[in-house]
């Protein structure tokens, strides 16, 4: 049981903080939802006012040509602010690939297309809402398309709506490259490069982010993730909540940031508030000088339940659970074929909910193991109706089952009192799982 300092926690506080922060960026570049991440919405929110205004001047200059496109026609009808923010996400998604000019073109082209559908699906049949939300439940872009076209093939077989038109892959791809060279001239947050082919073949045009977009990325991201920290419990005592921005973690002279008393993001709230909040301070610092520890004999216990997959006080199986052997004449009698397949799902759908179960259980056992044997302390704020919450996560006494019983008091007190019997009586019973009872 290593004996921890102060200044171990705020570093490793500081490390897997960094190190969860450029998890989740990789994760969404390689799921291509680079517009979720932090860069990403600063980036829209930064650049899309310009873009509006140019898609404005770009829509004033549609109106004149008499000859125009079945996109242009379509894209009059749609505010800028949803074309623009369209456009911007989609790009943004693949901003650090080195995705072809075509690609990025087709893939613009093709969002836009869909989201007209989408609308105009709505406006035209009752159902339309419900068709919608059906699709985005879909997994990939393919099937969400595909559920749109069919849905609104059988709404126009049934004679409840009008066909709704698709764009050509001309108009696809020239709404696409439109609004990619405005994006270009109008924000300077992408560029194109040329890569030379091989043999007579011309060079390929890539669409990238722009050098200084890449190095704004680079200087957010360094800021952001010394900024997200993975908040764990103190071995000192937390400091008292004196103002919204003086108490909880003791930050001077370390990395981490200041938190705010009350949780939230509203920043001019949080200016407005001025002194000290007498009484959700006073029982805030109560809470956070309340000094626990790891209940050992219940942590060796959880620890072998857990390494032996045994499913007992809320924990889930370790491993997953067995699909069922494929049948024999699976491919040949449909009531055993059905059969199998809905057991294999039931079996696919509890794995699947169990996953985000297995990784709380080891990180819970990942925290109380490197607090066994240490006394600690947990920060405490409050959120704005004044409700107390502990600041770390996972392992904390508002925690599950399995967290509350890792955790016992640091600081014994003498029963002395007939009330103190009754309530030790009552810890006793609401521990045994006999709780909630007047």
């Amino acid at each position: 049981m290593e004996q921890l300092t102060q200044d171990e926690l705020n570093t490793e506080m500081t490390t897997i903080g960094v190190g969860r922060y450029r998890n989740k960026v990789e994760g969404a570049r390689a799921r291509g939802t680079e517009s979720e991440t932090a860069y990403g919405q600063r980036l829209i929110r930064g650049a899309l006012p310009t873009y509006i205004k140019a898609i404005d001047d770009l829509k004033d200059s549609w109106k004149k040509v008499k000859n125009k496109g079945q996109w242009q026609h379509d894209l009059l009808e749609v505010s800028s602010e949803k074309i623009g923010f369209m456009v911007m996400r989609t790009v943004l998604d693949m901003l650090t690939r080195n995705c072809k000019m075509a690609s990025m073109c087709t893939k613009v082209g093709n969002v836009l297309d869909y989201q007209i559908r989408c609308d105009r699906l709505i406006k035209a049949n009752k159902k339309g809402e419900g068709i919608v939300l059906g699709a985005t439940r879909k997994r990939g872009w393919i099937a969400a398309k595909h559920h749109i076209r069919v849905s609104i093939k059988h709404e126009v077989e049934k004679g409840l709506m009008e066909d709704i038109p698709t764009w050509t892959s001309r108009d696809v791809m020239a709404a696409g490259l439109n609004l990619v060279e405005l994006l270009r001239d109008a924000t300077g947050i992408i560029e194109y490069r040329y890569i030379e082919g091989t043999g007579r073949r011309k060079p390929t045009r890539y669409v990238t982010a722009a050098e200084e977009t890449l190095k704004w990325v680079e200087e957010f991201n360094y800021h952001k993730e010394m900024l997200s920290p993975f908040w764990l419990p103190t071995v000192d005592t937390p400091d008292e909540w004196k103002s919204v921005w003086e108490g909880g973690y003791k930050v001077e002279d370390t990395d981490l940031p200041k938190l705010p008393f009350i949780k939230t993001t509203n920043m001019e709230f949080l200016r407005g508030v001025e002194g000290k909040l007498e009484e959700p301070m006073e029982a805030c610092n109560l809470l956070q000088q309340t000094p626990w520890k790891i209940n050992d004999e219940v942590l060796a216990t959880m620890d072998w339940a857990w390494k032996n997959s045994v499913k007992v006080g809320g924990l889930p199986s370790r491993d997953d659970e067995i699909m069922p052997d494929i049948p024999a004449d699976f491919h040949t009698n449909k009531k055993s074929n059905a059969v199998w397949k809905r057991m294999a799902a039931g079996v696919h759908k509890r794995n699947m909910s169990t996953t985000s179960r297995r990784l709380l259980v080891a990180k819970v056992l990942f925290l109380a193991e490197k607090l066994s044997g240490n006394r600690f302390f947990y920060p405490t704020h409050c959120d704005f109706r004044g409700r107390a919450y502990n600041i770390p996560a996972f392992l904390g006494i508002q925690g599950p089952d399995m967290c509350r019983g890792l955790l016992r008091f640091a600081r014994p007190q003498r029963i002395k009192t007939d009330t103190d019997y009754k309530w030790l009586a009552v810890q006793g019973a609401n521990t045994w799982g006999y709780d909630k009872v007047t």
